[in-house]
């Protein structure tokens, strides 16, 4: 995921002494280890959901010691101890889907993520886009965090502003971190990454206009 690493510095300035777990740390059992601990939560990841077995719907962690990929799953956190917290962010493919062999009982993530105490948990209903859902989590965190917006309405204004402008006014967006907060908030090179994927495209042209790019991630709870 070329703009994963790019998502997460965006909003990392946001918490105070964020713990990050990247590439090779972010295993299953050194993520299963940090859950308890952390009131706020956020995959920037693969993700695959389980039509089948619901229970085996999950995140992709890093390789274990066999060298095999590992899927941190519903049924890993419906069975771990977690205190629950603010907010859980699954910003990966298919996080929100529910499995079909019992669909009433809405076997999930955020249905696991909601019984382990979470307060709210974004999740998504299809494969998504990995530089859309970069702007849209910079622009979903700088909401809550930084406007004082629930969680929701963050969301929902993230969405909006990601459907509405065009590809200069996000160029302008991201262009004001680099020139003005670099080192602040977001690092410069952060924002120049953003910058530049901005103005790539045509700028008179909304280009993620589509509800593809911005309706896949909802939110359960609060």
């Amino acid at each position: 995921l070329p703009n994963a690493h790019a998502e997460v510095a965006a909003i990392s300035g946001l918490f105070d002494s964020p713990v990050i777990l990247a590439r090779e740390k972010a295993t299953r059992e050194a993520v299963r280890a940090a859950l308890p601990r952390a009131d706020v939560v956020h995959f920037s990841c693969h993700g695959s959901n389980h039509w089948q077995s619901p229970l085996d719907s999950g995140l992709l962690m890093a390789d274990d010691e066999t060298g095999k990929d590992v899927m941190l799953t519903v049924r890993d956190l419906l069975e771990s101890e977690l205190a629950g917290g603010r907010l859980a962010t699954l910003s990966a493919c298919e996080t929100g889907i529910i499995g079909i062999e019992l669909p009433d009982e809405v076997v999930a993530l955020p249905s696991a993520l909601l019984q382990a105490g979470y307060g709210g948990v974004a999740a998504s209903l299809w494969s998504v886009s990995d530089i859309s859902t970069a702007m849209l989590m910079e622009h979903f965190y700088a909401g809550w965090r930084e406007k004082g917006l629930t969680p929701a309405q963050a969301l929902r204004a993230a969405q909006r502003w990601l459907r509405d402008t065009t590809n200069q006014e996000k160029a302008d967006y991201f262009k004001h971190y680099s020139e003005e907060l670099s080192g602040v908030r977001m690092s410069e090179a952060t924002a120049i990454n953003f910058f530049n994927q901005a103005m790539s495209r045509d700028l008179d042209c909304r280009d993620f206009a589509h509800p593809f790019w911005w309706a896949a991630f909802y939110l359960t709870g609060e």
